[in-house]
């Protein structure tokens, strides 16, 4: 270990106060100085204008993304009212249809129920025609069926 000691004490120093240094530190502030306005502060510029930039368009973008939350919730709004409003109409239309279809099926069956009627009038009216004219007609057909079964004439 003395002799590690010994060779790091024996090599030059890191920093030798010397010409060397002067120069080194003018060649920094003059490189500090011409450099800053040249590049430093234009590339600063360009980075907070596109911080900015970046910011407006975040700022933007937020503001487009809630104007387009507002107009879907809008627009959901809208939908539900048009059903609601649809639901509403067709229930509407149906109910009047039910009633419209109650009234056609009443007025028909009126219909029927008088054609019925005045269809049993006309078979009863017929069927004392028939009943009458075959009260008639029956002493008649006697005679013929007993003159046919005795084979002879037979006198009322």
């Amino acid at each position: 270990m003395l002799h590690l000691l010994t060779a790091v004490a024996s090599e030059r120093p890191l920093i030798s106060f010397d010409g060397t240094l002067v120069i080194n530190i003018a060649l920094w502030l003059l490189l500090f100085f011409v450099l800053r306005p040249l590049l430093w502060e234009p590339m600063v510029k360009l980075l907070s204008a596109r911080e900015g930039g970046m910011q407006g368009s975040r700022t933007n973008a937020k503001g487009t993304v809630e104007e387009a939350a507002a107009k879907r919730s809008e627009y959901e709004n809208a939908l539900k009212t048009a059903r609601t409003s649809a639901s509403g109409e067709r229930d509407k239309l149906r109910a009047e249809a039910l009633r419209a279809e109650s009234e056609i099926l009443a007025e028909a069956r009126t219909k029927v129920a008088a054609a019925v009627d005045a269809q049993r009038e006309s078979i009863k009216k017929q069927r004392e025609e028939l009943s009458k004219e075959l009260k008639g007609t029956v002493p008649q057909i006697a005679k013929e069926i007993a003159q046919k079964a005795l084979g002879r004439e037979v006198a009322s």
